[in-house]
This record gives structure tokens, C-alpha cells and sequence, in this order.
């Protein structure tokens, strides 16, 4: 039985390792659109690579700020007052 598809906002499992002397932290992304995305980031250790992915994804996946930001729970007629 194969693994259950990732939802639109959606990452799966966040993998680090070493390129040279800076840490690479990478994941797979269900964009919003329904594509799957390969996102990485980098820092000086594991941890804050990690760190920079998780900010990294949480900001491709919520969109705007404020009371009327749009996010991956919102609504089409929400989108739709912002077309």
C-alpha cells in the first residue's frame, strides 16, 4: 500500500545533510497549485537549516497578512473578494 498523497500546503519529511561546510535542510512541498516542489534552505549547522526551511515553507504556503489574509483553510469567496 503506497503512502497517503500530501494535501495542497502540505510537506512531507524534512531531510538534512552536509555540502562542504554549510548544512542543506530539504523538503517536499504540495504547493498550493497541486504541484510537488522539491524546497531547500541552508545554514551553519542542521538546526538552523531546518529552521530556515520550516519559515521557508510556512511562508510559500500562507498568503498575505492581516485579519484578511488568505490561507489554505480560507474559502473561494474569500479569495474571490480579493480578485
Amino acid at each position: 500500500m503506497g503512502r497517503e498523497r500530501l494535501a495542497p500546503g502540505e510537506w512531507g519529511k524534512i531531510l538534512t545533510y552536509k555540502r562542504g561546510r554549510v548544512h542543506v535542510a530539504r523538503a517536499r512541498l504540495r504547493d498550493l497549485d497541486g504541484h510537488l516542489r522539491l524546497v531547500e534552505a541552508n545554514g551553519p549547522s542542521a538546526d538552523s537549516a531546518r529552521r530556515a526551511l520550516q519559515s521557508k515553507l510556512q511562508s510559500r504556503v500562507y498568503v498575505g497578512t492581516g485579519p484578511a489574509a488568505l490561507t489554505q483553510k480560507s474559502l473561494v469567496k474569500e479569495l474571490a473578494v480579493h480578485w
